[in-house]
């Protein structure tokens, strides 16, 4: 019964460990391509984000140049009908903003502070900050436009993060039930695991308990190509070195009884006692008749 624990005792401590080992394991793995797939889908929004705006840029030079404000209007609420594009602003100095909102009022007002920053930008100059919209992420983007003279322009856009946020919480559930199944996965493969470790040393444990009771007869087969297999060999040779030896030590009692029945029988044979001996035995044996008492004397003499 103490065996049957231990041996218990030994497949639940390997097949815990198998778990958590599985589980670190894939847990890692889950967690460093969750990140990789966020960083490629945010890289890839910023991306857009800074097309969009150079587009934007590019559209908006003409009307500039020209001063033409209805043009530029029209651009930017052809920006701003892009779903993910939550303002669209041509920013310039000494004069009135052009600007495309789905702002609510107070918000722009929010999103305006950083005017003055965006109109001090020069050369190669951007601005591209992480900021939140009614707790709705967002990029706030901005460029200088080059070759306009007098003053500074900057182009300006917001970009909504929702589709990408959508894309990254799609992914994440998805490792989510991937790692609810790993869980599942990791349970069976540790308990098939730990039990094709401790099955063999059972085995080999079982075979030694009868090998202590007497049993002779016994050969283990084990199969894996472990250090198991190197154990039941070494167990297999051990008893066939000791059939080897218990024969031999069979042979040298059995030799050793008959020289000691040999020396006695000789040593008694010598002995006039032992032949007295042998003539009171007859007499007891047989019915004292004068055929046995004459045998008897023949012998003695």
């Amino acid at each position: 019964m103490r065996k049957i624990k231990i041996f218990r005792k030994i497949h639940y401590q390997i097949f815990i460990s198998s778990c958590i080992i599985i589980l670190i394991i894939w847990s890692t793995l889950l967690y460093f391509l969750f990140n990789s797939y966020k960083n490629s889908v945010m890289s890839e929004t910023k991306e857009n984000a800074s097309s969009l705006l150079y587009m934007f840029s590019l559209l908006s030079v003409p009307g500039i140049l020209s001063d033409n404000v209805l043009q530029l209007q029209n651009i930017t609420d052809n920006i701003i009908s892009r779903r993910e594009v939550k303002l669209a602003e041509i920013l310039r100095e000494g004069k009135d903003d052009i600007v495309s909102s789905k702002f609510e009022e107070e918000y722009l007002k929010e999103f305006n502070k950083e005017r003055d920053k965006f109109l001090s930008l020069k050369g190669e100059d951007r601005i591209l900050r992480n900021t939140y919209y009614r707790n709705e992420p967002v990029i706030d983007l901005g460029i200088p436009v080059k070759g306009i003279s007098p003053g500074n322009v900057c182009i300006r856009i917001v970009y909504s993060l929702n589709d990408a946020r959508r894309k990254i919480n799609s992914f994440r559930n998805t490792l989510i039930y991937i790692g609810l199944l790993s869980v599942v996965i990791a349970f069976f493969l540790s308990y098939f695991l730990a039990k094709r470790i401790t099955e063999p040393i059972k085995v080999i444990t079982d075979a030694f308990g009868r090998f202590g009771k007497g049993e002779r007869d016994i050969h283990l087969e084990i199969k894996s190509k472990n250090e198991t297999r190197l154990l039941g060999d070494a167990f297999n040779k051990m008893v066939s070195d000791f059939k080897i030896l218990e024969q031999e030590r069979i042979k040298d009692e059995r030799l050793k009884t008959l020289k000691r029945i040999s020396k006695d029988m000789a040593k008694a044979m010598r002995n006039p006692i032992y032949s007295l001996y042998l003539i009171l035995q007859m007499f007891q044996s047989s019915q004292r008749d004068r055929k046995t008492i004459n045998k008897a004397v023949e012998i003695y003499n």
